[in-house]
């Protein structure tokens, strides 16, 4: 479920609502490391995930919650008014918001990504 992308250091389609520690047990590790996270509780786009070796920190890994697109670890209105602004090129995207934005997973940032999280956010008030 989870994308891995080792050469850029993240992990994406994470879905809103994870923890932390729902996430560090789908993660698995050679003998000797260790995990750590700057997130108290609820994951949010834009967070890390520290492997360490010995107490020395060997990599960060940037989270991508999917339609996460604002940092907040929650879908609302303001992830698809920055999703809006980014198709209408008033405030592109950096790429981890924009992977977080694609929540249709096609590929592409469009209006059909506005409607999915639209209708997940009504379906869930």
């Amino acid at each position: 479920d989870y994308t891995y992308n080792n050469e850029k250091l993240y992990i994406k389609n994470i879905p809103v609502g994870t923890t932390k520690a729902t996430l560090l047990k789908k993660i698995s590790i050679t003998e000797g490391y260790t995990l750590n996270s700057d997130v108290t509780d609820k994951v949010y786009t834009g967070s890390k995930i520290k492997i360490y070796y010995k107490d020395k920190l060997e990599k960060e890994i940037t989270n991508i919650v999917l339609g996460d697109v604002n940092g907040d670890g929650e879908l609302s209105i303001f992830d698809i008014v920055k999703i809006n602004n980014h198709i209408i090129e008033a405030q592109i995207l950096n790429e981890i918001y924009a992977l977080a934005a694609d929540y249709n997973k096609d590929g592409e940032l469009s209006i059909f990504d506005i409607v999915k999280i639209n209708n997940k956010i009504i379906s869930e008030n």
